[in-house]
């Protein structure tokens, strides 16, 4: 199996040491926090003119559909805010999806589990806040 032998690549990390292969679940979870903050730290100083766009505008739009609570007639507003937070994140997600070309079937595989899983988790999420705010 490709999992018990594997083939060192010029990239190092873990997928070049067999040790981290099969780690723990809370080793695995430290492990991959680590990769993710050095591999952020060093390509987010790279940024395309696309990036930039996406970088400012959702958390411009998340801070447009928040302040909607406290502008007065801002619930007339807040559709549009959340049409923009939207077309933000549908735009972030868009400009980086080409990435994938380049993944090996079985990275590919695993990229959309994970969207399937933070897409599935946003919409629990969102059921149990609307559930809480039932409650209340």
């Amino acid at each position: 199996m490709a999992d018990e032998n594997p083939t060192p690549n010029s990239s190092g990390g873990a997928a070049t040491d067999s040790k981290h292969l099969r780690a723990s679940f809370w080793g695995n979870l430290s492990s991959a926090a680590g990769h993710i903050k050095q591999a952020t730290h060093t390509e987010s100083s790279r940024l395309r003119g696309s990036d930039y766009v996406s970088v400012i505008s959702f958390p411009l739009a998340a801070i447009l559909l928040a302040s909607s609570q406290f502008i007065p007639n801002g619930t007339t507003f807040r559709p549009w805010f959340v049409l923009f937070l939207l077309m933000s994140l549908l735009y972030f997600i868009a400009t980086r999806i080409g990435v994938v070309k380049s993944f090996t079937p079985r990275q590919a595989h695993l990229v959309w589990m994970m969207i399937v899983a933070t897409f599935i988790a946003g919409s629990v999420f969102s059921l149990f806040v609307f559930e809480i705010l039932r409650v209340l």
